[in-house]
């Protein structure tokens, strides 16, 4: 009999998971240890499950909840065997997780290789991911089954460390409250519903969590004796207060998510760092304060907020453009919905910063993709441009020539280019008064006025493709009942090219263009246009106006006869004979139309006659075609040598195909160099843990040193340096729950701790205390015999406090932090 109760009482011993009993339930099952045991895994479990969605969408990983929460369960069923038969499994376990990271080093390994290539993808992934995020990638790897799986894993084990062996509720709130921003922000709001949903869930768990008093227990590999955790008679009427307080908090919350705006906790530096890791701001009404440009700016607004009347343009300088001596085109702002009176602005959301590698798409759709031809008839229409720009005016928006490749600052400063759906591109500050430099493809607009030039064009990018959604959000238009009257009666050939049939898209363009251009006349001096009239059917019964009138005009028509367009402004650039730099005012602001081709996407096209041209870009009709073709025709002959030159060097290349081994050689040193840099990365973004890990390290050297204590006693009295020290030892005794009690005497107070404790506090401590605090300050002598002794004692405390509390409280609350370490001065 005694035997078996020996050997059960060893069994429970030995036992790794121990949790306390709860008070006086008898037998019954749930106030047991293996339903507490049961309940802590279940919440864990429902906790990983509600914010796995969330950790999904964080990586860009395909959110499924059947096959990620079966892979879950397994994971918690795997720790729960390892923690109840820890000395066979654990130590199988953890031989085969050597063995594998082994393999995932050396892929080339005939078995290890195999069982480390798990990890390996797990790995290669998470970095992608990572790095991807940070802007080093420049494109997301094809996320795997295995690799897939095991972020589910990874995910388990954190919730576990968090949840299981030390329950903190506080910290896994923090977890799933940063997955649910980072997920919201790199998914556009898309799903957010969902979203909300996941999240509301995970907090809904950790409220059971604390209803249950989880974060009073520890799981650990200590038995229930040696935590020393007791009995609550309290507990069961704490936890019915406790349920309707979770409800009500959680109610709180998801009250607050709705009625808080967005914008109550805007911080712009913190906003400017997530806008360049993610590529993007999104915030209502607007991401980015934002300083636009407009021909009013120039004085073509003489009505203020609608367009028409004689302008009063701009004498002064409103900048300087270095480029080559050909003109162009400068684009500074696109215009998105027409009112009948003008034209307002496209909305800064969403906004995406140029360049980043998650925006790739949406840069080539709205922005224009660059070609890599080397034909001639290409050339010549995108040819590569650079310019460089110094504002003189407060600028925000930068200006183009219609496919911008990269800018960079003139002043060496951050220079991160956001753009929106209109293609307008601007700064998150003000541009320096040193400007910027841009490079791209710059269109050559009345190349593109040719009906055969244009179409020979089209095609040259087969993926630009316009959307259902965005096509019908360029074809909008206000009602105009006096538009197709007015072109009936007025202008029958430009209504049967607008409105009628077996027209092609380019001719329509053309076509329109050319009769604009051909009919209407240019003149700066007109009438006001009547407030109660639509200004393009004005025009088109007055038949003058300047750039503002052709531009809308053109526009209009072109979204009537169903062919995506916008308004856009800026300046007409003039051709410069005797130098590069030009100072433009308002007299070269100008406005134009671009118009969708899909198989070319948006291009400039100008309805403005070409004898105003002509005179804006100072140049003769055939002068700056002729000049500018056989330009771009004699860097043909040097374009098409490279690809001659690379291909021998490609032929040896394939021939001398490196073996196997030098394969699995370079991707091992590939996957090496590849952790190498996330360790930088992860050491780099931690060096303040570290480093206050350092400082905590130096201190706990340093404070009992009798040099340090010297230059403590050099800059107070003994008494000082005693009522000090005395502070710290209270402290540490703190630790140990030894409390000085209040009215208790320092006598008292030895006297109960020494019946306490196994190692008695020395009389010095004693002897020094009560005369530093009792005796008359001007009689103190402590001789330095008892003052070495007592710094002695002191230091006994110390290591004597090392072994006796437990690791992680000694780190935890003496080594990492605690209230007079070091010695307050």
């Amino acid at each position: 009999m005694k035997s078996k109760e020996n050997n059960t009482q060893n069994i429970s011993t030995n036992l790794l998971l121990r949790i306390g009993t709860q008070n006086g339930a008898g037998d019954s099952f749930f106030y047991s240890e293996s339903w507490q045991i049961l309940r802590r895994f279940v919440l864990c479990f429902l906790f990983t499950v509600s914010v796995s969605p969330l950790w999904m969408i964080a990586f860009n990983l395909e959110v499924n909840i059947l096959q990620q929460g079966l892979t879950i369960f397994a994971s918690y069923l795997l720790i729960y065997l390892i923690i109840c038969f820890s000395k066979v499994i654990s130590g199988l376990a953890l031989m085969l997780l050597s063995l594998a990271i082994i393999g995932a080093f050396a892929p080339g390994l005939p078995l290890l290789g195999t069982l480390g290539k798990a990890f390996r993808l797990i790995f290669e992934l998470l970095y992608n991911r990572l790095s991807y995020g940070l802007g080093f990638e420049m494109e997301l790897m094809e996320a795997g089954f295995i690799a897939t799986t095991g972020f589910v894993v990874v995910l388990s084990l954190l919730v576990s460390l968090i949840l299981l062996w030390r329950p903190l509720p506080i910290l896994a709130f923090l977890f799933s409250s940063l997955l649910f921003g980072f997920a919201e922000e790199i998914t556009d709001h898309a799903g957010v519903n969902e979203m909300q949903l996941a999240y509301m869930g995970s907090i809904m768990v950790l409220l059971l969590i604390w209803t249950f008093g989880e974060s009073k227990h520890k799981l650990a590999f200590r038995s229930a004796k040696r935590l020393g955790i007791k009995s609550n008679a309290n507990e069961h009427g704490r936890r019915k207060r406790a349920v309707p307080i979770s409800i009500s908090i959680l109610a709180v919350l998801m009250l607050l998510n709705s009625l808080i705006p967005a914008s109550a906790f805007y911080v712009k530096k913190f906003d400017d760092n997530m806008s360049r890791l993610f590529g993007k701001r999104y915030q209502e009404p607007s991401s980015i304060p934002y300083l636009q440009f407009s021909l009013k700016d120039l004085g073509y607004y003489p009505q203020e907020n609608r367009l028409g009347g004689t302008p009063q343009l701009l004498d002064e300088t409103y900048m300087y453009l270095d480029t080559d001596p050909r003109s162009i085109h400068l684009r500074g702002t696109a215009y998105y919905e027409y009112t009948g009176l003008g034209w307002t602005i496209d909305g800064m959301n969403p906004n995406w910063l140029m360049g980043h590698p998650r925006n790739a798409a949406e840069q080539e759709q709205v922005l224009g993709p660059l070609h890599k031809s080397d034909e001639a008839l290409v050339l010549q229409i995108m040819p590569d441009r650079s310019f460089e720009l110094r504002p003189v005016r407060n600028q925000q928006v930068v200006f183009h020539g219609g496919r911008p490749g990269e800018f960079v600052s003139l002043d060496s400063s951050s220079f991160n280019v956001y753009f929106n759906q209109s293609g307008n591109l601007y700064l998150d500050r003000r541009i320096s008064q040193d400007g910027y430099r841009g490079l791209g493809q710059w269109f050559a607009v009345r190349e593109l006025h040719d009906a055969e030039t244009l179409e020979a064009m089209i095609g040259l990018f087969p993926e630009s493709q316009m959307s259902g959604q965005d096509r019908s959000r360029w074809l909008n238009l206000p009602q105009l009942p006096t538009l197709r009257p007015v072109l009936q009666d007025l202008h029958p050939v430009l209504e049967e090219l607008v409105y009628g049939s077996g027209f092609s898209d380019v001719e329509r363009v053309t076509s329109i263009r050319s009769y604009l251009a051909d009919s209407f006349t240019y003149n700066l001096n007109v009438e006001t246009p009547p407030g109660d009239r639509d200004f393009v059917t004005y025009f088109l019964e007055t038949g003058e106006g300047y750039c503002t009138y052709f531009a809308t005009t053109l526009t209009v028509l072109l979204r009537s006869a169903g062919i995506p367009a916008r308004y856009v402004e800026g300046f007409l650039v003039p051709q410069s004979k005797t130098g590069t730099t030009r100072e433009l005012r308002g007299e070269n602001g100008h406005a134009w139309a671009e118009v969708w081709f899909d198989g070319l996407g948006w291009v400039p096209i100008d309805a403005t006659p070409s004898s105003t041209l002509d005179q804006m870009d100072n140049t003769a009709e055939e002068d700056p075609r002729e000049e500018t073709v056989p330009t771009e025709v004699k860097t043909e002959p040097t374009e098409t040598i490279a690809p001659t030159e690379v291909i021998p060097k490609e032929e040896p290349t394939q021939a001398e195909k490196p073996p196997k081994e030098t394969e699995e050689s370079s991707s091992f040193l590939n996957v090496l160099l590849s952790i190498i840099k996330l360790l930088f990365y992860i050491l780099l973004y931690s060096s303040p843990i570290w480093l206050y890990i350092l400082w905590r390290w130096w201190v706990y050297k340093q404070r009992h040193k009798p040099e340090y204590l010297q230059k403590k006693l050099a800059e107070g009295s003994t008494g000082d340096l005693i009522s000090k020290i005395d502070l710290d030892l209270q402290a540490m005794w703190r630790l140990e729950t030894n409390i000085r009690n209040h009215g208790e005497t320092i006598r008292e107070f030895v006297g109960r701790m020494n019946i306490k404790r196994k190692s008695k506090i020395d009389q010095v401590y004693l002897d020094l205390t009560e005369r530093i605090y009792y005796d008359d300050p001007d009689r103190q002598i402590i001789a330095s015999e008892d003052l070495a002794a007592f710094l002695s004692f002191y230091e006994k405390e110390e290591k004597r406090l090392k072994e006796d509390l437990p690791r992680n409280k000694w780190i935890t609350k003496r080594f990492l932090w605690s209230d007079y370490h070091p010695l307050p001065r």
